[in-house]
């Protein structure tokens, strides 16, 4: 008699479906998964962070998040996400008192902010020059004699190979002087200026970002002159907000193009931008993230870096990241609780919950250190969508059926009309 050596295996398979399906009560049946929340206290807030599984199986860009206690009752939540944003820019009038050049030295500026001592930390040059990446120095006078560095190099550039990238934004200390000196340098022509502004933006908190799993692959048919990486998401619910680079290179300065596209065929430029790094002394400057606003939704990203004549930067690379989002809940006491998600069908829920809740636990992510259970299956899924919508296929081969049909009748009636007028006549 043979043994039957593939049952253990078969039931281990059985085991391990089961351990990763849940079944869930009548009215929830149409969400294909769930996780479990922690305990957490009771009446007290419990904040977590949704996992990235969670935002790639929504159906319907997080308003299907549905959360659920043990009775099957439905619970009022909040999705969290850092809002805490600056105020509004205070810019400063600003006169331009001399323009200035040293052949292949740099391009000098002077502006005079006036004789009102009011604090000031960004900078602006407006230029119709339309391909550069220059460093500028910053000094600051309050007399127009004595100079002090508030920066020893901030980027400036404009790339319009193909999509234009542009910044001429210029950072540095807060200062109140009221002279302020920039030098466009290494310039071997006049940089042409025909303007510019000062302001001050006041410190605000970075927002917390999440790196996402997918991997940017890099592209190896493209000339050395690009460096170029795609990226599948799996989803498009995944909002980019920042592409963070990394490099072995000591110093170095490029531009960046990213892109973005549902097919993987046509490509949206998106956003732009620069990344840097060089040393003052012992001291290192760079700046490795480039923005992308506002968050952008695609299947498919593309990330380049323009080398122009230079090698490609060694061992470079990068990677994607979102906004970290929550989900904000207050549990009972002896209560239990499933976050509920992947129903198209289900719109945005609205509760009092966002209304009472003070706006610093709203718009400020405080996460605990929990987290949510593995994802589950819902057993007994059912799906919500109308007959016709479910089972397409069907509605078009009944339509076939009924075409065939009306077709036989025609013919048969075009058949039998001979016949009976020939009978008449014999009449």
């Amino acid at each position: 008699m043979k043994r039957r050596t593939w049952l253990p295996g078969l039931l281990i398979c059985v085991i391990a479906a089961s351990a990763v399906a849940a079944n869930l009560p009548d009215p929830w049946r149409a969400w294909r998964y769930s996780r479990s929340f922690p305990p957490g206290k009771a009446g007290e807030r419990l904040e977590l962070l949704l996992p990235e599984e969670v935002l790639q199986h929504s159906e319907n860009h997080l308003d299907d998040l549905r959360v659920v206690d043990d009775r099957g009752a439905e619970v009022p939540y909040v999705i969290v996400a850092d809002r805490a944003l600056a105020s509004g820019a205070v810019r400063k009038q600003v006169t331009l008192r001399e323009k200035s050049f040293v052949r292949g030295q740099f391009t000098q500026i002077i502006l005079d902010t006036g004789p009102q001592p009011a604090f000031h930390n960004r900078a602006a040059l407006e230029t119709p020059a339309t391909e550069f990446m220059h460093w500028v120095q910053v000094d600051a006078s309050d007399d127009a004699l004595a100079w002090r560095i508030l920066r020893q190099r901030a980027p400036i550039s404009r790339v319009t190979e193909n999509n234009i990238t542009s910044n001429q934004t210029i950072r540095y200390s807060d200062t109140n002087a009221r002279y302020l000196r920039l030098r466009v340098l290494g310039t071997s022509e006049q940089f042409p200026v025909t303007g510019a502004a000062v302001w001050f933006m006041p410190e605000t908190r970075e927002p917390a970002k999440t790196r996402i799993h997918a991997v940017l692959v890099p592209d190896p048919s493209v000339a050395p002159a690009l460096t170029r990486w795609n990226a599948e998401l799996g989803s498009s619910d995944l909002r980019v907000i920042e592409i963070v680079f990394e490099s072995a290179q000591r110093e170095f300065f490029r531009a960046v193009r990213v892109f973005r596209s549902e097919d993987s065929k046509e490509w949206e430029f998106v956003s732009g931008g620069q990344i840097y790094r060089f040393y003052v002394g012992d001291k290192v400057e760079e700046d490795l993230r480039v923005p992308v606003f506002p968050g952008a939704p695609a299947r498919y990203w593309r990330v380049e870096i323009m080398n122009k004549n230079d090698a490609p930067l060694v061992d470079v690379r990068a990677n994607l990241r979102r906004l970290s989002l929550a989900v904000l809940m207050i549990p009972e006491a002896g209560r239990t609780y499933r976050l509920l998600y992947g129903n198209a069908r289900a719109g945005r829920p609205e509760y009092d919950l966002a209304k009472t809740l003070p706006s610093n636990m709203t718009q400020v992510l405080d996460p605990q250190d929990l987290a949510f259970g593995l994802e589950e299956a819902t057993s007994n899924y059912t799906d919500p969508r109308p007959f016709s919508e479910r089972h397409p296929n069907l509605l078009w081969l009944a339509l076939g059926v009924a075409v065939i049909l009306l077709a036989y009748s025609a013919m048969r009636s075009l058949r039998s009309a001979p016949a009976k007028s020939s009978g008449s006549d014999l009449d």
